[in-house]
């Protein structure tokens, strides 16, 4: 599979999660991750199984997001030198915020709070 081949993928599976939150809503509540479970995980103590699940999730979707950046209307640039413990501070601080949206998809919250968080500096 070459790079445009793998970068459709990603972008497929990154558009259905995004674009399947409401459509499958309606069939479903069922998502493999919400904001308040992603909440719950987050707000583990540092070292445990669920803190750890927490940054591996937060790291994947910024990653993912990152890398469909060019090819989104999303404003969101992660500074150099972020940290993963600043995503999770930065995530944590959105869904507290917003207790109204924890019921919807975490990725799709992930992604809203990055772009709170992290506009783009204009050029």
């Amino acid at each position: 599979m070459g790079i445009r081949e793998l970068a459709m993928s990603i972008l497929l599976v990154f558009g259905v999660m995004l674009a399947g939150n409401s459509a499958h809503a309606q069939r479903s509540n069922y998502q493999f991750e919400t904001g308040n479970t992603l909440l719950e995980k987050c707000e583990s103590r540092q070292g445990t199984t669920g803190y750890y699940i927490c940054l591996g999730y937060l790291v994947g979707v910024a990653d993912t997001f990152d890398a469909l950046r060019p090819t989104t209307r999303f404003d969101y640039c992660l500074r150099e030198g972020a940290t993963n413990a600043q995503l999770q501070r930065v995530v944590v601080k959105y869904l507290k915020e917003h207790p109204e949206e924890l019921d919807l998809s975490a990725g799709w919250l992930v992604v809203l709070a990055l772009t709170d968080a992290f506009h783009c500096s204009p050029e």
